[in-house]
């Protein structure tokens, strides 16, 4: 899991990008958003897969939450009706 693979990496200290693609249930995701986040600087950008309403909506929902804490900015791209992206760019 993403939280035994993060665990891992605590030494880390900086993620100029990052592609989230992996569980699509609204714990897992704001955690590794939250793990990211730390280790971001203003510029930094991360990228969420399967932004896309009707279908993983626990992505939306945590999405929603970044884009009223103001912590980055949000641009969504759509490639198709099924498929969304959101880009984060950190404030």
């Amino acid at each position: 899991t993403s939280k035994k693979c993060l665990k891992k990496l605590k030494s880390l200290d900086r993620i100029n990008f990052c592609f989230l693609d992996g569980a699509h249930d609204y714990e897992t995701v704001k955690y590794e958003y939250e793990w990211i986040k730390l280790r971001q600087v203003k510029g930094d950008l991360i990228l969420l897969d399967d932004c896309t309403t009707g279908f993983f909506n626990g992505i939306l929902k945590l999405v929603n939450e970044i884009e009223n804490s103001k912590d980055y900015s949000v641009e969504y791209i759509m490639s198709s009706n099924q498929r969304g992206y959101a880009l984060l760019i950190k404030s």
